[in-house]
């Protein structure tokens, strides 16, 4: 065999193992790290982010879970509070309410305060839960916000389109400002009782 022929075998050799042993160790890496699991799809009377919901109603959390597939919920909790700022610290109790650990699979809680939610009032909420094998996975903050609880105190009319003197309909606020109704992403109305 000619000498140049036997340095390119060796060299296209040589390039083969180093391709392999890299392939290799990315194989070997992936598998051996471990995926985190997330707290996902966070819902409060199974909406998310809800406005309005009934405040003589006590509110039901719910989540799933995303990332490890091997993950698998012992025990969980939730906690309640008035701020973001106020949840901050992951195992401390929220400043309105915080489940006891709950023993359970599934992510499900409700909220069993003796007290009842202030009406008109938003809250934020996170979950806490820990798996069999002794990880402690955290929720990011996400809020509802309680509704009018007795409407016998208010006075105030419904808003509607008004007819000018010739009976032709007025254009609406959205109407005048420019603002199309589907541009608007969030509104709430609220009046205060006399």
């Amino acid at each position: 065999m000619p000498p140049e022929l036997k340095i390119k075998t060796m060299t296209g050799y040589r390039i083969n193992t180093v391709c392999a042993g890299a392939a290799l160790t990315v194989f070997l890496l992936s598998g051996c790290a471990q995926r985190r699991a997330e707290i996902a799809d966070m819902r409060c009377e199974y909406m998310s982010s809800p406005i309005g919901i009934g405040a003589n109603t006590p509110p039901r959390f719910t989540w799933n879970y995303t990332g490890d597939d091997d993950f698998v919920q012992q025990r969980c909790r939730v906690r309640v509070a008035s701020t973001k700022a106020a949840l901050a610290d992951s195992l401390a109790d929220g400043d309105v309410w915080s489940s006891p650990e709950i023993v359970s699979v599934n992510g499900f809680a409700q909220y069993d305060a003796p007290q009842p939610l202030e009406p008109r009032t938003r809250y934020y909420w996170n979950a806490v839960a820990w798996g069999d094998d002794g990880r402690i996975v955290v929720s990011p903050v996400d809020s509802f916000e309680t509704a009018q609880a007795d409407l016998s105190g208010w006075t105030a009319r419904w808003i509607t389109v008004r007819r000018n003197r010739r009976g032709t309909r007025r254009a609406s606020l959205h109407e005048r400002s420019g603002l199309r109704e589907d541009a608007v992403e969030r509104q709430a109305g609220y009046a205060e009782p006399p």
